[in-house]
């Protein structure tokens, strides 16, 4: 049910970007389209999300064999992502929306690790102790970034700086959680569905919409100023997308391996 839920909000989000693109081009041509779609299309990528985590979720309540560690961590990506936003709202900038997807698909996550704690993964005391130090130390990082790139928008500046860095630290953990997941998926690939990759390819390819959307905008100082005041979140996308697809690409590998030595054993 909540699978079927998810499938259809997508689905009707995605509708309604279309839509909204159409109605767009009638009043200002294909430059309207570029970028006032772009404002909304985070939300949409969001819904991908949802969707792809909740066929992960439906794989992980059947007992299908996925890393619930690497979820875990993926949890503290968000986390950090999530009081980015809450930082922004600290300082008059807050974007309700943003919060509540980010909030939704934390609960997503959450629910996967909680439905796996004990029966895939058992974490021990250091792993929970380390656990609690990572959402603490990524709610503090959120906080501060968010709240100190609202203030000081400006180049080079401490907020541009603290966005960057934790742009890099980001990045860093999805690293992590991938190369977690990799560990499983090299024994079994098939416990992962491939809607869960080709979705996150999805909500990857969208987001640098958002980023060409950005740079546009900021072109008025010239191509150094346009990529420098976007830095973060351009290595952020940029290199996640790399990285996605990688991952993407040795689920391939792998499934496909796994598949052929199963018919050569029968």
């Amino acid at each position: 049910m909540f699978k079927t839920l998810c499938t259809w909000g997508y689905r009707i989000a995605l509708t309604t970007l279309v839509a909204y693109a159409v109605y767009c081009y009638t009043i200002g041509g294909w430059d309207s389209v570029f970028h006032n779609i772009a404002y909304y299309i985070p939300a949409v990528a969001l819904f991908l999300m949802f969707s792809g985590q909740a066929d992960l979720l439906e794989k992980i309540r059947k007992g299908g064999e996925v890393n619930i560690k690497a979820q875990a961590i993926d949890f503290t990506h968000w986390f950090l992502l999530l009081f980015m936003q809450v930082g922004r709202w600290m300082m008059g900038g807050f974007t309700l929306w943003a919060f509540i997807l980010m909030a939704v698909l934390l609960a997503i996550i959450g629910w996967q690790v909680g439905v796996g704690i004990g029966r895939q993964w058992y974490p021990s005391v250091g792993e929970k102790r380390g656990g609690i130090a990572m959402l603490v130390a990524s709610a503090i990082l959120g906080l501060v970034a968010g709240a100190v790139r609202h203030a000081d928008p400006s180049t080079f500046g401490w907020g541009w700086m603290l966005e960057t860095t934790t742009a890099i630290i980001a990045t860093g953990i999805v690293v992590w959680v991938i190369t977690n997941h990799i560990k499983t998926i090299a024994k079994k690939a098939s416990d992962y569905p491939r809607s869960f990759f080709l979705k996150g390819v999805s909500n990857n390819v969208l987001e640098i919409w958002v980023l060409i959307h950005l740079l546009n905008l900021s072109y008025t100082g010239g191509v150094f100023e346009a990529w420098a005041s976007n830095a973060g979140f351009a290595f952020n996308i940029i290199v996640g997308n790399a990285i996605y697809f990688v991952f993407y690409g040795l689920w391939e590998i792998h499934r496909t391996r796994q598949a052929r030595r199963a018919v050569r054993q029968v």
